[in-house]
């Protein structure tokens, strides 16, 4: 999607220990990001790129130092913040594999070509991923990524084609 310029990678939960350290919460496919990077927008607070001294694991979360952070205050008062990369560096995904930003503003489209409406959203429920359709003449369609659904996903092509069956909630009949 044009205009994205950065990506949330982790959250900041709260400050660690009395020396300005934080807990982050990985919101990535490629937690070991946070042991090789060296640099984050900080978004919250007061936002802006933050050097980062030091690293480390702590059970599901990481242990961040950043540069300038050295009190436990100054490490509470980022607490909700999010880690933004880069969306140009962005790891690279398997074929078939998309971040959440290339599937925003696309057109879902049934198989015989019908507009069905447009990606505002995607939704991460255990199961599987689910795409938030704003249909054309208003409303919701809620889309499971599964095969024998979705057909194809062609960002490229600014269009993914669909095959729902009868009775799908929100769609209108016939399609």
């Amino acid at each position: 999607m044009a205009g994205v310029d950065r990506i949330t990678v982790g959250r900041i939960r709260t400050a660690h220990g009395v020396r300005g350290e934080v807990q982050v919460e990985p919101l990535t496919d490629f937690p070991e990001r946070f042991r090789r990077r060296r640099r984050y927008w900080v978004e919250g607070g007061e936002a802006g790129w933050r050097d980062v001294e030091r690293v480390r694991r702590h059970g599901g979360l990481f242990l961040i130092k950043f540069r300038g952070v050295e009190t436990r205050e100054q490490a509470e008062a980022l607490r909700g913040a999010e880690l933004q990369v880069p969306a140009e560096e962005l790891e690279p995904l398997p074929e078939g594999r998309f971040y959440d930003h290339q599937l925003l503003g696309l057109e879902v489209r049934a198989e015989g070509g019908a507009l069905l409406g447009v990606v505002d959203g995607v939704e991460h429920p255990p199961a599987n991923d689910v795409l938030r359709v704003r249909k054309t003449g208003g409303g919701l369609l809620w889309v499971p990524v599964v095969r024998g659904i979705v057909a194809a996903i062609l960002p490229a092509e600014g269009r993914i084609v669909v095959d729902l069956p009868p009775g799908t909630p929100g769609l209108e009949e016939p399609r």
